[in-house]
């Protein structure tokens, strides 16, 4: 009987088709829940999940990014194993923020260059406080009665944080573990979108949590401190987009987007 089933949502066939073809090689067979984005028919991450969350029959499932590849045979059955020793209401991932450190936690390696993600490596299992989106999960019966929230994570960033804070004040523990899967592609910098998604977050736990660290971004949560935060990340992406224009001018007219 299978454990644990998988879920992408995604908007590139080509890197869905590559996930699904790296998991069907893995040892630990797993289901695969494809919801195919591609003419934008869900508005957020949260909202596509929670359309078929209640009908995964595995005892575990995890979230996966479209573009997470799997070099080993046996990383899933590795992720899934250490599955096994949380308890119901606890989150597990490949990548992690721990407050206080403004350093990722990952053994996960991403983009063309096949670099660490992170600039903290780990062996085993760690706690930490949230979790990076590429590839998260935990037990089946705490999504289906905690669903993703579709009013704070409107969009396509920091789910699988606003669960782990969540699963906390529950009572649970986050976790993040050593398994060495590749996420194809790079970091990604905080866009506008992400920082009005943290912004809320901030302010929807404000009264459960002093301050919220994550891969990209940490805040304390008071009114006058998230304010401030939202105002400075602000600032700090117009100026990227200010030099990213001007390199693109200096370079003829080529895209600096290109890769």
């Amino acid at each position: 009987m299978k454990r644990v089933t998988i879920i992408c949502c995604y908007n590139s066939i080509e890197k869905y088709n590559a996930l699904v073809k790296s998991l069907k090689m893995q040892s630990e067979k797993c289901e695969i829940i494809g919801i195919n984005n591609c003419k934008q028919k869900f508005h957020s991450c949260s909202s596509a999940f929670n359309s078929i969350i209640d009908s995964v029959t595995t005892k575990f499932v995890i979230f996966s990014h479209q573009d997470i590849f799997m070099p080993k045979e046996n990383i899933l059955c590795q992720f899934v194993d250490y599955m096994e020793h949380m308890t119901s209401v606890s989150i597990m991932g490949v990548a992690g923020a721990k407050k206080g450190i403004r350093h990722t936690i990952t053994n996960i390696r991403q983009g063309k260059k096949n670099n660490y993600a992170g600039a903290i490596q780990l062996k085993g299992i760690k706690k930490c406080d949230t979790l990076d989106e590429c590839f998260f999960g935990g037990y089946t019966t705490f999504f289906q009665k905690y669903h993703f929230n579709d009013k704070i994570c409107n969009g396509w960033h920091l789910y699988a944080v606003e669960k782990c804070l969540f699963a906390k004040k529950l009572g649970g523990k986050v976790y993040v573990c050593d398994v060495n899967m590749v996420h194809m592609s790079t970091t990604v910098s905080i866009d506008h979108f992400y920082n009005m998604n943290f912004y809320r977050l901030c302010k929807a736990y404000s009264k459960r949590t002093g301050e919220i660290w994550t891969t990209c971004a940490h805040s304390k949560t008071a009114c006058i401190f998230r304010i401030v935060s939202l105002i400075k990340y602000e600032i700090i992406i117009r100026l990227k987009e200010k030099s990213k224009l001007w390199s693109m001018w200096k370079g003829g007219g080529r895209s600096c987007f290109e890769d």
